[in-house]
């Protein structure tokens, strides 16, 4: 049975394959997704996003940090990713940004510190 489960998880490119037709579990396993909702490929490993993907999704991260729930849904269809997938990527890329701004922010503040005490 866990041949059959591996199988229909990774093909050669680790894509989802859903399960049998004649099978009770859902089109996606829970148990294969990382805790960014991203799949788990075998040994454990997350697929990480193509060029085209985080091209796509850092131009509409510029017109807009926010994403509503039924964009999310298309992003995903069009760029074959899922949802959750998408929101943890926008999630992410603000951290970062916010990072940046706080580097700035302390740079910015430095310079002006030594400025002060250079005055005194």
């Amino acid at each position: 049975r866990r041949k059959l489960h591996d199988q229909q998880i990774n093909d050669v490119h680790g894509s989802i394959r859903p399960p049998p037709s004649n099978s009770k579990k859902p089109d996606h396993d829970e148990d294969n997704l990382s805790d960014d909702g991203s799949h788990m490929m075998l040994g454990g490993t997350k697929k990480r996003l193509n060029l085209e993907q985080v091209r796509a999704l850092e131009k509409i991260f510029e017109l807009g940090n926010k994403l509503e729930p039924e964009r999310k849904m298309q992003l995903g269809k069009a760029l074959g990713l899922q949802p959750r997938q998408i929101a943890n990527w926008f999630q992410n890329r603000k951290a970062r940004l916010k990072t940046k701004q706080l580097e700035r922010d302390y740079d910015t503040l430095k310079k002006q510190f030594d400025v002060l005490k250079s005055d005194n």
